[in-house]
């Protein structure tokens, strides 16, 4: 259905660009200034759980922040985008798909 189509397009471009932004980019640019990995982690998780404050609870914000700290760490680790981008597609594919098929209820 378009529905579906719709939660396929957002889910990919969201992580996609998210992850091209966040680990990619921002991540690899504050390792570089603050020459200190652990600190690029921290601010580049804390600034991803920001982009995600409408969300509006606590809960979602902390876990938006752990999941930025654990994709921050992979990326750091293995340098690979691609895993993270289809994870990150994944999380949100199902979680448009629960909250949709939640308020069909």
């Amino acid at each position: 259905t378009g529905h579906q189509a719709m939660i396929f397009f957002i889910a990919l471009t969201a992580g996609v660009t998210e992850e091209l932004i966040f680990r990619g980019y921002l991540l690899t640019r504050l390792s570089q200034w603050f020459k200190n990995e652990v600190a690029a982690v921290i601010v580049s998780s804390l600034l991803f759980a920001a982009l995600h404050y409408k969300y509006g609870n606590l809960r979602e914000l902390i876990f938006t922040f752990l999941i930025g700290m654990i994709f921050c760490i992979y990326y750091v680790k293995y340098r690979n985008i691609k895993a993270i981008i289809v994870t990150h597609f994944l999380i949100d594919y199902i979680n448009m798909n629960l909250a949709a098929h939640l308020k069909l209820k």
